[in-house]
């Protein structure tokens, strides 16, 4: 893929941006499908590792009850043929038979106190699985704008070498998301808490509202390019709001509209071909959502890189070598493959170059 297009004449329009995402993603979409694939294995192992936990702290818990449900369920059953003899030996065997001794199930059922201890369990367990979702959304998030460099610069994307580096920025990443967190809170808590307490007008609660969504959505925009500054420019998790900030401050209109137009265009594809694929058979439309469900996961975030780079080239003149250098990998062109037809990656870079010969720029 020649990208030297995106740095002399980077995407300005939503259209223009739009068609650098179709074409990265036609480009370098087995890399991105992989970081996709391993994100959803490491959910599934972190998971898993939480479910045995969970298991492991209450597991008296669980039998007692599935020991519940199986005496209780059992207990429904012979109630029900009760019933049905009771018609044929009359009433009589009903009544004797509806003693509340007759049934006593409930005094088997006795579950294990539950202290302070087994209450700390259950909030240290959700805690823990909150941090470790975020952990992977953030060294996977890192290793994705990586990924995405290297493709910008031209360079084919190693999945092992991007999660390297995502891993030495995903706590950056992280402490980041939870401070935007807290920022997009405060802007919709504090104005509406405010109001509520001064003067509860419905018209006035109205206009708070759409004021908070406003600006909601003028500090995403302007946030757009904080995590790829701190994968690619090595910021810091504060200093991300400021660089992010300056880059995106004249440009807020183009970004929101992007990635608004982005977002509404994705959603009507994904329904369309979800339509189609519910008329086809059902092992071939379950395997299709699937498929549209890692597309869209492998395609979506390549909007906000794009926005980055592109008010960064036009804000600040960046050039392909510039953003090799921050990211840490050589420029290679003029490459001769081998008679083998096999490339080796360079050990130091991460990207592949020529066993032969390579210009290196």
């Amino acid at each position: 893929m020649d990208t030297s297009q995106l740095f002399t004449n980077p995407p300005s329009s939503t259209f223009e941006a739009i068609a650098a995402v179709i074409t990265i993603f036609r480009a370098q979409w087995q890399p991105l499908m992989l970081l996709v694939l391993g994100q959803i294995g490491a959910f599934l192992i972190v998971g898993a590792i939480l479910l045995a936990i969970v298991f492991g702290f209450f597991a008296a818990y669980i039998a007692a009850i599935m020991a519940a449900t199986s005496q209780i369920t059992s207990n429904i059953g012979a109630g029900r043929h009760l019933i049905d003899y009771s018609f044929v030996s009359g009433t009589s065997r009903l009544l004797q038979q509806n003693n509340p001794s007759y049934y006593s199930f409930d005094d088997d059922l006795v579950l294990p106190d539950m202290d302070a201890t087994l209450v700390f369990v259950v909030m240290f367990i959700f805690v823990l699985f909150f941090i470790s979702i975020s952990l992977i959304n953030s060294l996977f998030g890192g290793a994705y704008i990586h990924t995405l460099a290297e493709a910008y610069v031209g360079n084919l994307p190693s999945f092992t070498n991007s999660i390297r580096h995502g891993r030495k920025k995903m706590w950056s990443v992280f402490c980041f998301v939870i401070l935007f967190s807290f920022a997009v809170a405060a802007i919709i808590i504090i104005p509406l808490a405010i109001l509520l307490l001064i003067n509860y007008n419905p018209f006035l609660v109205f206009l708070a509202i759409l004021a908070v969504l406003i600006g909601v959505v003028i500090f995403s925009s302007l946030m757009i390019g904080a995590v790829p500054s701190i994968v690619i420019e090595n910021k810091t998790s504060t200093q991300a709001f400021q660089r992010s900030y300056d880059l995106c401050k004249s440009y807020i209109g183009f970004i929101f509209c992007t990635v608004f137009c982005y977002q509404i265009l994705l959603m009507i594809v994904a329904t369309l071909v979800n339509l189609i694929l519910d008329s086809l058979p059902d092992f071939v439309s379950i395997v299709g959502h699937l498929m549209v469900q890692l597309i869209l996961s492998a395609i979506s975030p390549i909007m906000n890189f794009v926005l980055y780079m592109s008010v960064r080239v036009q804000s600040e003149n960046t050039t392909k070598e510039d953003l090799s250098s921050d990211i840490g990998c050589e420029i290679v062109s003029g490459v001769e493959m081998a008679e083998n037809g096999e490339g080796k990656l360079n050990s130091k870079s991460g990207s592949y170059s020529n066993v032969l010969t390579a210009e290196v720029i």
